[in-house]
């Protein structure tokens, strides 16, 4: 405490040492710099108000690891003090500046239960800040106290910007009624663009928690960011409340957006849970969910959904889906829905559609493929998964309609693969009726919204074109090296490893000069080379040694694809010389004899290999075709990000 240091001039205004009362040893004021370089500097930004309302940028990553060390400056049972929260008062102020991290990472972050703060993060509570191109690395954040809004990044937002930024790591609050979320607690105002979390989100009693944002009002709005919590053990989870795979409540704004979460709410008297979010009254404009929601047995009373666990007040979802499979297991009343659990009154569904299972099981559930309880608007929406529910209130499409006929219109699901030829609300087809061209399926379906296909269901337009998720053409590299390469094919494996069709992967087998089309759509593959252990080899090219590969296809509204081939190494004597090259590619000799380096952009021959870089080419507006020149096959250690703003 100061009381130890006595002999210190600790004046706010121009005392020579800095110190935060029971959580800090004393700092040197001089230590301050608006150019960050260190984590003393990142706690002298809230020494006073000016430092409060000042700009500043990060000069390199700062690992936080002297929070846990005994000789520190910080209490290691406490950790970070968050930047201006200790005991808050009238006359001190939120952070009003601005924070550019530069691209630069803050690692092993760590704030545990500090007492009376009522905003938990790196910022405790922001007020006409931007906060940009920061990253947080590895955080370890905990409040159990008297804390209202806990985030890695800022607890409370009351009016600012965060663009550019993530977190890892952890963000646990056991306070009740609390909002919580992987990158902000609260947000009141302002804009969320192009930021993410993977962070796993644990909420209390009546908590509110989001993968990214705990809650979002009125005047908040999240453009382009998505949350990830798909590793094994990261979840976002709340106890009798809300949790929503992006955000816990929203009343704001959310587009181009997406959540791919494992969602769970644990018993008690009422549960909201959402692939994307928990309880909506706002807007949702061309966003998706993946991933699993799971309301555990228990509950009085509750709404589950694959996008949206409850669609309330003027909540409208519009141009989004859900692949997300829900199950709940209640011990009264649940509403479980494909898309949305509970679609109240005034609240609407335009344009979306759901893909996921729905399971339910309590003594009055009302589950649908695509809403399990309406009482609002549903229009031009399908949905094709099955639906299997312990009750009479299920429904392909509506489990149970409270509206008039007239609310739900232009509206499909698939009897096939629902498993249901009944519903309270819609009209039932075949799959092969589901997929149609424009005319012939709907036409009052708008064609600047959907694409229709006689081979897939119908998707949108910002979505890849049919059942395909990329087109790619190879051509082959040119470079001479050995006199052959080994012949070997491939096989292409789910994430549950099982084995895929090619014919159903591919307009054709993938190969040098070939086109082929992946069909499958977003999710993680595995790329193998068959027959690994008996792989044949030529004159002056053995093969040495080959791993797996991934595909990875993420649709948000760009098309992200993140591709790594194989890494297959070869050895052997070429030209009378030892080489190693981490891609087999064709052979062709150059003019000269001497052979040509590969005509991939950023790729280049040393010593006789190829060192790889990235290369990032764009889709054509269509985003139906992506010629990528010179790769080779598709073994080889070469990682490709290919990226299409629509």
């Amino acid at each position: 405490s100061k009381a130890k240091y006595s002999q210190f001039d600790f004046n706010n205004t121009n005392g020579t040492w800095y110190m935060i009362d029971g959580y800090t040893r004393p700092f040197l004021r001089s230590e301050y710099s608006t150019t960050i370089t260190n984590a003393h500097q990142l706690q002298l930004i809230g020494m006073n108000n000016t430092t409060i309302s000042t700009n500043y940028t990060l000069a390199n990553n700062i690992d936080m690891s002297e929070l846990q060390r005994a000789s520190g400056m910080w209490q290691t049972s406490t950790g970070f003090v968050p930047i201006r929260y200790i005991n808050m008062t009238e006359t001190e102020k939120p952070f009003s500046g601005t924070f550019d991290g530069q691209g630069y990472t803050i690692d092993n972050l760590k704030i545990a239960n500090p007492t009376n703060a009522y905003n938990v993060g790196l910022f405790s509570i922001i007020d006409g800040a931007t906060i940009k191109n920061v990253g947080l690395k590895n955080v370890d954040i905990t409040t159990s106290t008297s804390t209202n809004s806990t985030g890695a990044l800022v607890g409370q937002i009351l009016d600012g910007t965060i663009t550019n930024s993530y977190s890892t790591g952890t963000v646990t609050s056991d306070v009740e009624e609390g909002y919580v979320g992987g990158l902000v607690g609260d947000f009141q105002k302002g804009t969320i663009n192009n930021s993410y979390s993977k962070t796993k989100v644990t909420g209390s009693t009546s908590s509110m928690a989001g993968g990214l944002v705990g809650r979002a009002l009125t005047d908040a709005t999240i453009s382009n960011s998505y949350s990830d919590q798909s590793d094994p053990g990261y979840q976002v989870s709340s106890e009798d409340g809300w949790a929503g795979g992006l955000v816990g409540f929203n009343v704001g704004t959310i587009r181009d957006s997406y959540s791919i979460a494992s969602v769970l709410v644990t018993p008690g008297e009422y549960a909201y849970a959402g692939g994307l979010v928990a309880d909506n009254q706002g807007t949702i404009e061309s966003s998706y969910s993946k991933g699993t929601v799971l309301v555990e047995e228990g509950f009085a009373e509750g709404d589950a959904g694959g996008l949206v666990g409850r669609n309330s007040g003027t909540g409208t979802v519009l141009k989004s889906y859900s692949m997300a499979t829900v199950t709940v297991k209640g011990n009264y009343e649940l509403a479980a829905g494909g898309l949305v659990g509970y679609n109240l009154n005034f609240a609407t569904i335009k344009n979306s559609y759901s893909t996921g299972s729905v399971a339910a099981q309590g003594e009055i559930i009302y589950a649908g493929g695509l809403v399990g309880y309406n009482k609002g608007v549903i229009e031009n929406a399908y949905s094709i998964g099955s639906v299997t529910a312990d009750s009479i209130s299920q429904g392909g499409l509506v489990g149970f309609n409270n509206a008039t006929d007239d609310k739900i219109s232009n509206s499909y699901w698939d009897t096939e693969k629902s498993g249901l030829i009944t519903s309270a609300g819609g009209t039932g087809r075949s799959t092969v009726e589901m997929q149609k061209v424009a005319a012939a399926f709907d036409s009052k379906w708008d064609t600047s919204i959907w694409r229709f296909s006689t081979s897939d269901y119908p998707r949108f337009v910002w979505e890849p074109s049919s059942a395909a998720t990329v087109n790619i053409t190879i051509s082959p590299a040119t470079i001479t090296y050995g006199s052959g390469i080994p012949a070997y094919t491939y096989v292409l494996k789910d994430e549950a490893g099982n084995l895929l069709n090619i014919s159903d992967c591919f307009t054709s087998a993938p190969a040098i000069n070939s086109n082929y089309r992946l069909g499958y759509r977003p999710g993680n593959y595995v790329i193998s080379v068959a027959d690994r252990n008996n792989l044949p080899w030529k004159t002056g090219y053995q093969l040495g040694s080959v791993t797996d590969g991934t595909l990875t296809v993420n649709v948000n509204r760009s098309i992200e694809s993140a591709i790594t081939h194989a890494d297959t190494h070869a050895t052997g004597q070429s030209s009378g010389r030892n080489s190693e090259s981490t891609l087999p590619v064709q052979q062709s000799p150059a003019s000269d004899g001497s052979g040509s380096s590969p005509v991939i952009p950023g790729v280049e021959v040393q010593n006789g290999g190829i060192a790889l870089s990235p290369v990032t080419q764009s889709l054509p507006d269509n985003g139906n075709r992506l010629n990528i020149a010179a790769i080779g096959n598709l073994t080889g250690g070469y990682s490709l990000t290919v990226s299409n703003q629509a």
